[in-house]
């Protein structure tokens, strides 16, 4: 009896010690909303609800371009895996997301987000691979891609 009292007791407290216990962010989730709500014709209204203000102060929305290069996701034809890991204590995530453009060319998509309380995409890049390089098999931020990219070389 002692040990259901104690862990009735501890379990409450325990959900009370993890501040995101509640609020568990799903960069997938966020991405999936992404491309399935963003398109030509609301990515100038819409772009600001899933990429930052730091993603998007170089973007010229008079150029037809730079716009569509806000709906990158419309590279990848295949989804074959997708990746996340959140570093709340640093307060971003990173979700890298693999797949084919056209039948065998192969491409990886790292995304950093910030401001985990409504994740916003703050960094992208985007890596076409060689038909013999592996997609990765865990979620990278874009600068340790580009980090492993060039150590590669």
């Amino acid at each position: 009896m002692k040990i259901l009292v104690l862990t009735l007791i501890l379990f409450p407290m325990l959900s009370f010690a993890n501040p995101h216990s509640d609020s568990k962010v799903s960069l997938l989730k966020e991405y999936a909303r992404y491309i399935t709500t963003l398109n030509v014709n609301n990515v100038t209204d819409m772009g600001p609800s899933f990429l930052s203000e730091d993603a998007l102060k170089e973007t010229d929305f008079s150029n037809d371009f730079e716009i569509s290069g806000l709906l990158f996701h419309r590279e990848i034809q295949k989804t074959v895996s997708v990746f996340e890991r959140i570093e709340y204590e640093k307060g971003y995530g990173c979700l890298t997301v693999n797949g084919f453009v056209d039948q065998n060319k192969p491409i990886s998509m790292f995304f950093q987000y910030t401001q985990l309380d409504s994740p916003k995409i703050n960094e992208i890049r985007l890596e076409y691979l060689e038909e013999s390089v592996a997609h990765p098999h865990y979620a990278k931020c874009p600068h340790e891609a580009e980090q492993d990219f060039f150590e590669s070389k």
